[in-house]
């Protein structure tokens, strides 16, 4: 069993994260990631710490291993279990003073929204929020985006940074309907939808900007909104998601671009509409349209 640390350490650290045999990271970080930093923390088969604490919101999700763990804070202890798609919230201030584990060694996704994060994510919002610290969760809805993120991570981001912001968004919506901090007093709630000119506006970056890696943040700044309410209202005015929206126009002018230019190769379409690589364009076209581009041009 590992010896019990005597420093203070916090709940997420480099050391913390799961790695090969040589030491890389075997969750790199994307060179051009857009959402809440994802790690692939270790859990410990069997170790026992001193004390712990958590200074940002952090969602835990395990994604492989069992065993149990026994948190105490004070004369307080908890028993818990660990199990897969399991979630952990822990709040800011949250302080164990003892945590031990025994088990099959495992993994978790550990996401953290810090303050550097938040700020221009929320806006006026970010100061106040926190989570109520929760064990042993199963919120699907929570794990589900955790994998989405996990998974774009993992991939390198093919999806560029609107999806992988989108997804944050997502989950920060998630956070604070069911599960936030209770604050003194409720921030008075934005339009849930844009008006007619910003509908306009933003539809005219879009269209203006199809081959960038455009972001929810850039989105939002042409409407003077926060990414947070911008994209509630963007889903109230459309019915869809920023990035699903994108992906349409997208794919709206890869159309034009297939029957109009039938000698422009599909790669350097694929390219110029800001998809990753060509097999990248082929999956969405399919599921946007029903047939890959090479059937649609051939026609």
């Amino acid at each position: 069993m590992a010896e019990m640390q005597a420093v203070r350490r916090a709940v997420c650290v480099d050391a913390d994260q799961a790695r090969d045999a040589e030491g890389a990271l075997l969750l790199p970080q994307p060179p051009n990631w857009g959402g809440v930093p994802v790690r692939w923390n270790s859990i410990p088969a069997q170790e026992v710490r001193g004390p712990t604490y958590c200074d940002a919101p952090t969602v835990l999700v395990a994604t492989e291993g069992t065993g149990r763990r026994w948190y105490r804070t004070g004369l307080r202890e908890l028993a818990l279990h660990t199990a897969p798609r399991m979630v952990e919230l822990y709040g800011t201030g949250y302080e164990m003073d003892r945590s031990e584990w025994k088990g099959s060694e495992g993994r978790c996704i550990a996401l953290q929204f810090t303050a550097d994060l938040l700020e221009p994510l929320l806006h006026e919002a970010a100061p106040g929020f926190t989570l109520q610290t929760r064990h042993e969760l199963f919120d699907e809805r929570i794990a589900g985006l955790a994998f989405l993120l996990f998974e774009e991570a993992r991939q390198g981001a093919p999806a560029g940074r609107l999806y992988a912001e989108g997804l944050t968004l997502a989950l920060l919506g998630c956070l604070q309907q069911a599960h936030a901090a209770p604050k003194p007093e409720a921030a008075p709630r934005r339009a849930a939808a844009l008006s007619a000119l910003q509908r306009q506006r933003v539809v005219a970056l879009i269209d203006g900007h199809l081959g960038e890696d455009l972001s929810v943040s850039r989105l939002a700044g042409e409407v003077a909104l926060s990414p947070f309410h911008f994209a509630r209202a963007f889903k109230g005015s459309f019915g869809i998601t920023p990035h699903r929206f994108v992906q349409q126009r997208r794919i709206d002018r890869a159309v034009q671009w297939l029957t109009q230019q039938p000698e422009r190769p599909i790669v350097d379409i694929a390219l110029d509409l800001g998809f990753a690589t060509q097999a990248h364009f082929t999956e969405a076209f399919r599921r946007i349209t029903g047939v890959t581009p090479a059937r649609l041009r051939r026609r």
